[in-house]
């Protein structure tokens, strides 16, 4: 597969030349995390995975693909993921979640993105999601890390 730009417009074609994803992007990013592309058009993103589905539609503020995941903004809300395992290359798959981190004055807090209702006060300087239903986040006054679970519960190590 290969990145082809048309007319100012990017595209994926296969070894075969035939189009894989339309030349209707901005850009599309380079493989990575387990070949994860981001899809750029205008001022939205979206995501493809390896096999250039369209996991994300492009509709997100901000899309951000790193070792640690894929972090979402959309809306003023950034949605979290968390990892589910290894693909076959050993690469890490993720799974999003019913949760975003939010931010006020520059300190994060976590919210139900379905119900729009908060868990946690915005009160931490990160957060970050370990699994479907834990949290790491670091207290924004004393820089301490500790584990919080879906209900906004400390996690006991």
């Amino acid at each position: 597969m290969s990145t082809y730009l048309l007319d100012g417009h990017v595209g994926v074609i296969d070894t075969k030349g035939n189009w894989i994803l339309e030349q209707v992007y901005d850009d599309i990013g380079d493989p990575v995390n387990g070949g994860y592309r981001k899809l750029a058009q205008g001022d939205l993103a979206g995501v493809v995975d390896s096999s250039i589905n369209i996991i994300i539609p492009v509709e997100c503020d901000y899309v951000g693909i790193s070792d640690r995941g894929i972090t979402l903004a959309k809306d003023g809300r950034q949605w979290l993921s968390y990892p589910i395992g290894y693909d076959a290359e050993g690469e890490i798959q993720n799974a999003f979640s019913e949760y975003a981190k939010y931010e006020i004055c520059g300190a994060c807090g976590i919210l139900n993105r379905i119900t729009g209702k908060p868990l946690t006060l915005a009160i931490y300087e990160s957060v970050c999601m370990l699994s479907e239903n834990v949290f790491e986040v670091r207290d924004a006054d004393t820089f301490e890390s500790y584990l919080i679970d879906a209900c906004g519960n400390r996690c006991l190590l």
